[in-house]
């Protein structure tokens, strides 16, 4: 069974696969691109498997446009919201020239422009699907570690101090508000752990956190080709 907060090659070939098929040829160029260490066709792959774990409908056509499109762009430099808006915008072209279900793609544009902050979404369904995008925050040292080498990767134009503080800085924002991390398998004392951040250069934590699955398995590699 797939730790549902890893990230998952598997699963990423099973949400593909449930695309239409031009959105599909536009997911998967995107994830793949240079640069894509941490926000890739596995980190949406447990933001999927997240989803079914905790009982999610797997013919929710909202969460699984959502879960495909709200890391489409990802531009390292460019200002907080920008690429959001612009995952946002390209899902709301393909979507209405597909002529799919307007309700819902609004619906799913909503929960990707939510993602900018995870911070200042309103509704419970945008709120979910904020901790769906940060579940693998919460997954066990060897998981938590993994994604934060990879995150460090992509932010490989900072210092190790610009990288630790700017961790500290969004682990803190996260903390102190009350409506993010709400969610089954997302606890706020998962992520209180996680603040005592190690020295390193890529801020593992210090300790095992109370809140860990040691058999989970490593994350694979991702395949583009749906099974």
């Amino acid at each position: 069974m797939v730790n549902p907060i890893r990230r998952s090659a598997e699963v990423w070939a099973d949400l593909l696969a449930a695309l239409p098929e031009t959105m599909r040829d536009e997911v998967c160029a995107a994830y793949i691109g240079p640069g894509r260490h941490y926000h890739d066709g596995e980190h949406v792959g447990g933001v999927w498997a997240t989803w079914r774990a905790l009982g999610g409908d797997a013919g929710d056509r909202t969460v699984l446009w959502a879960a495909a499109y709200h890391d489409l762009v990802y531009d390292v430099p460019a200002p907080n919201g920008r690429n959001e808006a612009i995952s946002a915008t390209r899902l709301a072209r393909v979507g209405r020239a597909l002529g799919l279900n307007a309700a819902a793609l609004d619906e799913a544009i909503g929960m990707i422009e939510a993602t900018a902050d995870h911070l200042a979404a309103e509704g419970q369904r945008d709120r979910l699907f904020c901790d769906l995008d940060l579940a693998g925050l919460a997954s066990d040292y060897e998981g938590f570690r993994d994604n934060t080498e990879r995150v460090r990767r992509e932010y490989h134009m900072l210092t190790d101090a610009q990288f630790r503080a700017g961790r500290r800085a969004f682990f803190a924002g996260l903390l102190v508000n009350a409506k993010s991390l709400q969610s089954e398998l997302i606890h706020n004392g998962a992520f209180a752990d996680r603040h005592s951040i190690g020295e390193s250069s890529c801020c593992p934590p210090t300790r095992r956190s109370s809140f860990s699955n040691p058999n989970g398995p490593a994350g694979v590699a991702v395949n583009c080709t749906p099974a």
